[in-house]
């Protein structure tokens, strides 16, 4: 878990370097637009996890979504 000061994009960059991963390596799960634009500026397949906070997001939102970790089974990238 990576948080504030350091943008998010900043965080992937790290963790890119760390471990020598490409874009088409990573998967960003997250529940917000912040975590969504982030996710697309380094080019990293995005899934959106809803809950009470971000159920508005979710209707905005037109790719993979799960609600929990388990939901991950359903998607179309694992």
């Amino acid at each position: 878990v990576y948080g504030s000061p350091i943008l998010k994009e900043e965080h992937i960059k790290l963790i890119m370097n760390k471990y020598s991963l490409s874009p088409r390596e990573m998967i960003f799960i997250g529940d917000s637009m912040t975590d969504i634009k982030a996710a697309e500026k380094m080019d990293i397949k995005f899934i959106l996890r809803i809950h009470d906070h971000n159920k508005e997001l979710s209707l905005e939102y037109n790719a993979d979504i799960i609600a929990d970790f388990i939901d991950l089974r359903n998607t179309k990238i694992l």
